[in-house]
């Protein structure tokens, strides 16, 4: 659980990427500087996921190629993310706020 991180870098999560292959959940809500880029480099094993209120996010990373396993993506209040554009697994449960939101 990485929530309210509000200094985390890019290199900080190649390693994380690289050492935390099998990981499975991931918590990254209220990271407000999280970036695409960022979440381009998590391992693709996880099944979990939940970015909530990270306000820079957009759609672009989350696909089925990138994050095949993942089963629950949560995006509350993730104002850039077009929910409609996410290219997930079908089986992927999004978990958004009202539309207003993104």
């Amino acid at each position: 659980d990485l929530s309210g991180g509000l200094f985390l870098r890019l290199d900080g999560f190649r390693k994380l990427g690289a050492i935390a292959t099998s990981l499975m959940e991931l918590r990254l809500d209220d990271c407000y500087h999280l970036t695409d880029d960022m979440i381009d480099v998590l391992p693709s094993s996880l099944t979990s996921l939940s970015v909530r209120n990270c306000v820079y996010l957009t759609e672009a990373p989350f696909t089925a190629t990138r994050f095949p396993n993942l089963e629950t993506l949560d995006v509350r209040g993730c104002l850039c993310i077009c929910v409609e554009k996410l290219a997930l697994p079908s089986r992927t449960q999004v978990i958004a706020g009202p539309k207003e939101e993104y």
